[in-house]
């Protein structure tokens, strides 16, 4: 028997899937990276962390709201860091998890997590928005190492769905 939804329910799979849509490569990527076969890994971010960034003339309230209904698994949380900043945080799976506390020289105490940050702050212009991504690793000697893993195909991509919501890159 075959049932039909109606194709507008606000809870539908669906919709659901049309709105996370934008953050699946990046979050698919990043699982990918920290279970990735032997390279060097990349030095601890002691910097600002690397994020694409657009202006808006208004703020682009379609991708907040992507990120935060994207962000209801069991397996995320969504964060408001700050007024500006939020934040949806990503268990691993068990595999990568474990490949990400030996290579990083990780803890069991605090679990890696995946996290996609959005920054929003009103500036002269309208509004900038800056987004990013990493694997954020507590580490066995109490520090946070924050790994990123650059890629120009997941910027590129990243810089299109920021240009779709009628942004304008910035460099």
């Amino acid at each position: 028997m075959l049932i039909k939804k109606r194709p507008n329910a606000p809870d539908s799979p669906a919709r659901l899937r049309h709105r996370a849509r934008a953050f699946v490569p990046v979050t698919l990527y990043l699982v990918l990276a920290a279970c990735a076969a032997p390279r060097p890994p990349p030095a601890a971010i002691r910097q600002p962390l690397p994020e694409q960034r657009a202006l808006f003339a208004a703020p682009p309230k379609e991708i907040l709201d992507t990120l935060r209904e994207g962000c209801m698994s069991a397996t995320q949380r969504f964060v408001q860091v700050s007024e500006t900043v939020i934040e949806c945080r990503m268990l691993m799976p068990p595999n990568a998890t474990a490949a990400a506390i030996l290579r990083y020289d990780g803890t069991i105490d605090a679990l890696p997590e995946l996290v996609i940050r959005l920054r929003l702050e009103k500036v002269a212009e309208g509004y900038e928005l800056g987004a990013t991504q990493f694997l954020e690793v507590p580490r066995a000697a109490g520090d946070m190492l924050y790994v990123v893993h650059p890629d120009p195909v997941l910027d590129r991509r990243l810089r299109q769905i920021l240009t779709g919501l009628g942004g304008t890159p910035l460099e």
